[in-house]
């Protein structure tokens, strides 16, 4: 929320200075030379996980700043802005189809046909220090590893069309297999023992943060054995977990 104070702009809480700078962005954008108002920002996302926190508050921020001076914008016009503020940003302005998107140009560079298949994410917190993504430095991926990912990115366009968990779980865990050389996790091989000996599909992860998915078709006649069998290896293993649904699902009444 912006509220009109025609004082210097400000942020409450103060450190969430990316917000500050995105409403300031928004209100340059505007034409307005010296931003004003008082930009209020509540929310429970967890910082450094890799939930897109300074993505929800910067784009928060833009949508109120652009609410209070009655500014038009497209998605695609908060991705531009965002990714002036951020550097890298998630796709978080974009909210029908699963998506392509270049974090730090702010384009989609290809939207899916359909939504994802019936999932059911077993996250994990794999780290108990925040990750900051500014703080990263940018992969150097090798001319293999770019090959891979187009076959990776093959693959989920595949997946997708065809409603296949297993296809796309692959998909998932090879990004993640390489991304381990990058932000090794050190209880990698845990989770992927783990999603093996529960009947997981596989494995996915912040690239940029330290949460971890299995990957559970929902369709499965076995999943609640499968989901009950994972927690209980990974409470053994002093790992913090949750349960989210994502893609279709078969009835109304599962959403």
């Amino acid at each position: 929320m912006l509220e009109p104070t025609g004082a210097e702009l400000s942020v409450m809480p103060s450190w969430k200075t990316k917000a500050l700078a995105a409403s300031a962005l928004t209100q340059w954008a505007a034409g307005i030379t010296e931003p004003t108002g008082r930009l209020v920002i509540s929310g429970n996302v967890s910082v450094g996980l890799g939930f897109g926190s300074s993505t929800s508050d910067v784009v928060a921020a833009i949508r109120a700043t652009a609410d209070a001076l009655r500014l038009p914008l497209k998605p695609e016009d908060i991705a531009t802005l965002a990714v002036k503020v951020e550097r890298a940003s998630d796709p978080l302005m974009f909210s029908d189809v699963p998506m392509l998107f270049a974090q730090r140009e702010g384009v989609v560079v290809e939207r899916f046909e359909r939504s994802l298949p019936p999932l059911l994410i077993l996250g994990v917190r794999t780290l108990t220090d925040p990750v900051l993504t500014d703080s990263l430095p940018l992969p150097d991926y090798s001319w293999q590893e770019i090959q891979q990912f187009r076959v990776i990115i093959a693959a989920v366009r595949r997946a997708i069309a065809a409603g296949s968990v297993a296809l796309l779980a692959k998909a998932a865990t090879r990004s993640a297999e390489i991304n381990q050389r990058y932000l090794p996790l050190s209880v990698w091989p845990d989770l992927y023992r783990t999603a093996a000996e529960c009947g997981a599909q596989g494995l996915q992860i912040a690239h940029s943060g330290s949460i971890a998915g299995l990957i559970f078709d929902a369709r499965s006649a076995r999943l609640d054995d499968s989901i009950h069998l994972a927690e209980e290896q990974l409470g053994r293993q002093g790992m913090q977990f949750w349960r989210f649904r994502c893609g279709e699902w078969l009835t109304s009444t599962d959403q």
